[in-house]
């Protein structure tokens, strides 16, 4: 663990100031002698004006850029979602075992979650048996920030201390942690589990290493929503609708960072290529995925 500490690197403060003004007076350079370039000569955005102008001229034009609007914004939602699985007395009247996961590890990376996690943990428990799940808190500290080991520890789940903030070197130090499973969970913090969410490790084939599911927005224990609350529901459905048809008709799409499926041995191998970026990691981690 000591050594994942040294991955962290802080640029000295003269490099950084260079690093910043040497990007601004790129910036400025570049706006002044290439866009602009009067008197040296009339720019490109002059250049550009006349093209437009004069040259590319199509009658209706706005109309190909209307229809693309329409096309991107509308089409997502012919492809409708799947069918909610059947509830928890559909299996115990046929003595089935809802959920089984002998190859499954759930992950959640946890940030000052000592809070709310409780909460995750007593739905995935539904799902998962404690030892399948592994809660990596991470924080930039030698020592826990919370008490989410001592919540960890009374319902008999794992729990790991990450001393680098970061959430990408935490599911990195889970997927080390979770030995002896083929596939992992990987799952924020927050997220409560359904009690028949289906943990679908069979559709995880040759050419599809990892599964996104779609999110909902819920209120506080489960109260009515909030306008605001509302239109992030719909935003993420939305969004969970638009993956949906890429999954269909694209050729590779990746999955969000709130909740997915993972090929554990493909999931290392995404972390390898991960530039590590603090910002945007979910972001690069589907760049790399």
């Amino acid at each position: 663990m000591a050594s994942l500490v040294n991955i962290k690197h802080e640029r000295k403060f003269w490099i950084r100031i260079l690093l910043e003004f040497g990007a601004y007076i790129i910036l400025v350079a570049f706006v002044y002698f290439v866009l602009i370039g009067v008197p040296l000569w009339n720019g490109a955005v002059y250049w550009l004006y006349l093209v437009v102008k004069h040259k590319f001229v199509v009658q209706g034009g706005w109309s190909i850029v209307m229809v693309l609007v329409i096309l991107f914004s509308y089409t997502p939602l012919l492809a409708p979602f799947e069918k909610s699985p059947p509830g928890p007395e559909f299996y115990s009247q046929r003595n089935i075992q809802l959920s089984s996961t002998p190859t499954c590890a759930l992950i959640i990376p946890a940030y000052r979650s000592g809070a709310f996690i409780g909460h995750t943990l007593d739905a995935a428990l539904k799902i998962f048996p404690p030892s399948h799940i592994f809660v990596v808190a991470n924080g930039n500290s030698s020592s826990p920030l919370d008490t989410t080991e001592e919540i960890c520890r009374i319902r008999g789940v794992n729990h790991i201390w990450c001393p680098i903030g970061s959430k990408i070197v935490a599911i990195f130090v889970g997927c080390h942690a979770a030995k002896g499973f083929g596939h992992v969970l990987l799952m924020d913090d927050d997220c409560i589990l359904p009690p028949d969410f289906p943990v679908v490790t069979s559709r995880l084939t040759h050419r599809t290493q990892c599964i996104s599911y779609t999110i909902k927005c819920a209120g506080a224990d489960s109260s009515h929503l909030t306008w605001c609350q509302k239109a992030q529901d719909l935003e993420y459905k939305l969004a969970g609708l638009q993956r949906s048809f890429a999954g269909r008709v694209g050729s590779a799409t990746f999955p969000h960072g709130a909740i997915s499926l993972w090929n554990k041995r493909f999931l290392k191998k995404t972390m390898e290529n991960h530039p590590g970026f603090s910002i945007s990691e979910d972001w690069f981690m589907g760049h790399a995925c």
